[in-house]
């Protein structure tokens, strides 16, 4: 009995996965994002229209399945890489939004007020450091 030698496709297991693989949790990153958009513009825009509580309920169950999905499409997207891309971008799948919050409630409005003190108090004129001077 000749003994033949099989060649096998890259396993998940062995640190990747095909090229149709990976376009898939592309589109499925990219779709979880287009919903997550479009339920935040649906929360805005329908603010007149829908009772308080029952935006409130939608909210959250947006939010959380939102954010569920986010995770989701993100590792499966980088589950399709090598065991080294694997371990060093999975931490930043899991911080990178806790950071991009964090940033967008905390460090921007700081911004924004830093640079709306510079003008009078209906903010229509530059008044440079006149707020600041007691």
């Amino acid at each position: 009995m000749a003994s033949v030698n099989k060649i096998e496709p890259r396993s998940t297991a062995a640190g990747g996965g095909s090229v149709g693989q990976a376009l898939v949790a592309a589109l499925a990153l990219a779709a979880t994002l287009i919903v997550i958009w479009g339920g935040f513009v649906f929360l805005r825009d329908s603010q007149a229209t829908i009772p308080k509580w029952l935006t409130t309920i939608i909210a959250i169950i947006w939010g959380v399945g939102g954010v569920a999905a986010l995770f989701f499409s993100a590792n499966m997207l980088i589950e399709q890489f090598g065991d080294r891309a694997k371990s060093y971008l999975r931490p930043f799948v899991f911080v990178g939004p806790a950071v991009f919050m964090l940033g967008w409630f905390l460090f921007l409005p700081t911004l924004r007020t830093l640079y709306l003190s510079f003008f009078n108090n209906d903010s229509t004129r530059f008044i440079g450091l006149d707020n600041y001077a007691f």
